[in-house]
């Protein structure tokens, strides 16, 4: 599996109905192990990630989602 390399990775929606699709394609273990190998990536780009903390106000919009 590719990982995107730019600074700003564009995140899209995956609807609930496209993942079931997702998943009855590919298999249940080939899309966990997809997602495992993102983790592992991303948590190797730790050094990379803005850990800013967030503003008082992006947690409260965040908390009334």
């Amino acid at each position: 599996m590719s990982h995107p390399t730019p600074a700003r990775v564009a995140t899209r929606y995956l609807s609930a109905p496209a993942m079931v699709r997702l998943v009855q394609t590919l298999g249940i273990e080939a899309c966990l192990r997809g997602i495992a190998e993102c983790i592992r990536a991303d948590f190797g780009r730790w050094p990379d990630f803005d850990k800013t903390p967030a503003s008082p106000t992006t947690r409260t919009l965040a908390s009334s989602s």
